[in-house]
Order: structure tokens, then C-alpha cells, then sequence
């Protein structure tokens, strides 16, 4: 299981990139 700050940045990151998508 990842870090909670591991996920979380890849859950920012996976809303950052269909955001600017």
C-alpha cells in the first residue's frame, strides 16, 4: 500500500493532468 502522501500526490496529479487536458 502506497504513503498517504504518495497517494495523494498521484491523486493531485491525475487531477491536474485531466484538467488540463
Amino acid at each position: 500500500m502506497l504513503p498517504i502522501r504518495e497517494a495523494l500526490k498521484i491523486f493531485l496529479w491525475l487531477i491536474s493532468k485531466e484538467g488540463f487536458s
